[in-house]
């Protein structure tokens, strides 16, 4: 049972991890909205093709890429 519970994956309950979670969560759906915006002339310049756009851009806030997520699961460490 204390595997589970180790600092990388217990939550934390300060309130700096909270709006640092808020934050990342409110600036992934600004990008995904402006991302879903872009036409196939802007994604070709990025290498992205629409469809992988699409999926991106249809993703939940909360879905946080791994290169995002510093600190884990639950926290933001920087």
């Amino acid at each position: 049972m204390q595997r589970v519970l180790t600092s990388t994956y217990a939550p934390r309950s300060t309130g700096r991890n909270v709006f640092s979670r808020l934050r990342l969560w409110l600036d992934l759906w600004a990008e995904r909205r402006m991302l879903a915006n872009l036409d196939r002339r802007m994604l070709a310049d990025l290498g992205i093709d629409e469809q992988a756009a699409l999926r991106e851009a249809g993703r939940p806030m909360w879905d946080v890429p791994r290169d995002r997520d510093y600190g884990g699961r639950y926290g933001l460490d920087r």
